[in-house]
């Protein structure tokens, strides 16, 4: 990390393949949550419920926040979870 007087400029972030394969998964199970949501609960309450507006802001957010759930680098993942099936490792 390196510090200045009004800045800190953090040095990046390494994700190993195995953290890129549990992200890929932590997006598989967020998608199964948001089509639940959208799909059942939403409709529900209806589109202009203060509950279902809280809930897409809250779905976006765990998107941006979390970059998708590091989407740009899914391929690392998916290669490593080929690797576990396939019993290389």
């Amino acid at each position: 990390m390196i510090r200045g007087p009004e800045q800190t400029l953090l040095e990046p972030a390494v994700l190993a393949d195995f953290e890129c394969h549990h992200q890929n998964q932590a997006r598989e199970a967020f998608k199964k949550l948001e089509r639940i949501l959208t799909a059942m609960i939403i409709p529900a309450l209806g589109q202009q419920h203060p509950i279902s507006k809280d809930l897409y802001a809250q779905l976006d957010n765990v998107k941006l926040g979390s970059q998708n759930f590091c989407w740009r680098h899914r391929y690392i993942g998916y290669s490593y979870g080929a690797n576990e099936v396939g019993g290389v490792r």
